[in-house]
């Protein structure tokens, strides 16, 4: 489709990596998972030891909310986000200035700078904790990944739906809340990375699609 660029050749891509982040997310379970650009070792030590360490913790720049944690203030280590303790947190993704969190049922919550719609909620309010994207509701999300201008999420049977501002949306109408990708239906697509201009995903082929701007 005109604006998708395919990439098929050579080795098996398996997975879209994203961006380094200002802030930093964590999910602490028996498996750490970890999205930013700060100490990955802190945000271990920190779940270590501790029985009730499941859950999702953030730390790094608060500038604009997007730690989830309602203050405004900066964590030098990792502080569980408590508004997300009655979720089931699976994926995360933590973009320069907003977060993402997607759980076990696939809703997805957002918080952060609201600035070009990014959050999914329809303005451009800023959001200090986790909010759940309506315009997800009746999708099951597998994920996610959010940048300064858009995010975007995968559904479980492989489709993409886009917010915010730009080229990377990758389709007609305005980013105020998640819109299909119609260029991608059928593609089975399993894994997305977004930067501030362009996006990149995975199907379950292993082909890389690409789209957004060159600059």
């Amino acid at each position: 489709s005109k604006g998708f660029r395919r990439f098929s050749r050579g080795s098996r891509v398996i997975t879209a990596a994203g961006a380094a982040s200002a802030a930093a997310v964590a999910i602490s379970s028996s498996i750490l998972y970890f999205s930013g650009a700060t100490s990955f070792q802190n945000a271990a030590e920190a779940a270590a030891g501790n029985e009730d360490s499941d859950g999702v913790y953030s730390f790094g720049s608060a500038q604009y909310n997007q730690l989830g944690l309602g203050d405004g203030k900066n964590r030098a280590t990792p502080t569980r986000v408590e508004a997300l303790d009655v979720e089931e947190v699976v994926k995360i993704a933590a973009g320069l200035y907003a977060s993402m969190a997607v759980t076990s049922d696939g809703a997805v919550y957002t918080w952060g700078r609201g600035k070009r719609m990014v959050l999914g909620h329809g303005d451009i309010s800023e959001t200090s904790y986790p909010r759940r994207v309506e315009g997800l509701t009746d999708i099951i999300v597998k994920d996610v990944d959010i940048s300064e201008n858009v995010a975007v999420a995968v559904s479980k049977d492989g489709k993409v739906y886009t917010w915010g501002a730009g080229e990377a949306l990758g389709r007609e109408g305005n980013g105020k809340s998640p819109g299909l990708v119609s260029a991608l239906e059928g593609k089975q697509v399993e894994s997305v990375s977004c930067g501030p201009t362009h996006m990149l995903a995975v199907t379950k082929q292993g082909e890389l699609y690409a789209w957004g701007s060159k600059y």
